[in-house]
């Protein structure tokens, strides 16, 4: 037997690494319990960063695992691109300290990993990128499943969380078939911005974690030292500066009061809008009366003088 009351299963908390990149966070969702609250990367849980060749993903992914190591927790790089030498010389390239506790594996084989993930007790991976994965293959739906399944059942030995990186096809979907997706916990779309430097960190339609809509973005910017934030549209977030004790981005307070007005304006002219078709309703109604009675008494004329001049025929027909 598999199934139980839901009284017996125990509830539990969803637990986050802050990063301390504050879009990023703020992206990923918040955990809240009591007074306390929490922005970042879900525990156990498996994101995917998919985009074109050349966006930036790998530079933003290099980013967050440099100042997630930096905050003290454990960091694997898998990756499967680039030599480790080449991958150091991203890493240090903005001049600061690394300490001890971020690791890199070029290890291509899925047993390879995951054996590298449990030894190296990671808090976070970064798979760089799925797709050169050797049982990944060429994406077919069993070798992606099987693939899943395997990553998955280390972030719930460990509670780690899992990055997969990504390549889109062009038809704009991540390498692989629709499967990779559907298998993960949370997409994100990292697009170019026109011919800049600029690139954007989109929540994609999928986030068992957080929001999703299209105002959960943000966006990066390439530098000689790596990739830089370029917006703070947390601060516009009402639940992100309340949690955070800070002021809401005045420009967006602007927007929310015009906001209000706006949708007090809708709010009234919707009254009107039931008014008038009420009215008209009425209106209608004593139409369709008057037609219905109208109607009647004609139908009662007509039956009236139906019957008169039956009764004229019957009495010139006794008259002879």
């Amino acid at each position: 037997m598999t199934f139980q009351s839901i009284n017996q299963v125990k509830t539990k908390i969803v637990r986050r690494m802050n990063s301390g990149l504050n879009e990023i966070d703020w992206l990923y969702g918040v955990t809240t319990v009591g007074e306390s609250s929490t922005w970042g990367l879900p525990e156990a849980g498996i994101s995917l960063w998919a985009g074109e060749s050349g966006v930036g993903k790998s530079r933003l992914a290099v980013e967050l695992a440099r100042v997630v190591a930096r905050k003290g927790y454990v960091v694997l790089y898998l990756q499967n691109e680039v030599i480790k030498e080449t991958f150091a010389t991203w890493v240090k390239q903005d001049g600061g300290l690394m300490p001890n506790n971020l690791f890199v594996s070029d290890a291509t084989k899925l047993s390879e990993q995951l054996r590298d993930i449990r030894a190296s007790k990671a808090q976070l991976v970064i798979v760089d990128s799925i797709n050169m994965v050797s049982e990944f293959n060429a994406g077919s739906d069993k070798n992606i499943k099987r693939v899943i399944e395997g990553y998955r059942q280390a972030c719930k030995e460990t509670g780690c969380h899992i990055i997969f990186i990504s390549q889109l096809t062009k038809d704009g979907e991540a390498r692989g078939s629709a499967t990779l997706s559907h298998l993960v916990d949370i997409v994100f779309h990292l697009n170019k911005q026109g011919s800049s430097d600029l690139f954007s960190f989109t929540v994609g339609n999928k986030h068992r974690y957080g929001r999703t809509g299209d105002n959960f973005f943000s966006f990066w910017g390439h530098s000689a030292k790596g990739v830089v934030c370029c917006s703070d549209y947390s601060t516009e977030d009402e639940l992100w500066c309340k949690t955070h004790g800070i002021p809401i981005n005045p420009r967006i307070a602007q927007y929310i009061a015009a906001g209000a007005a706006f949708q007090a304006a809708q709010v009234e002219e919707e009254r009107k809008e039931e008014a008038k078709f009420r009215r008209r309703n009425i209106y209608t109604g004593i139409a369709r009366g008057v037609i219905q009675g109208v109607g009647s008494l004609l139908t009662m004329a007509g039956a009236a003088f139906a019957g008169l001049m039956t009764y004229e025929a019957f009495r010139d027909e006794n008259k002879s």
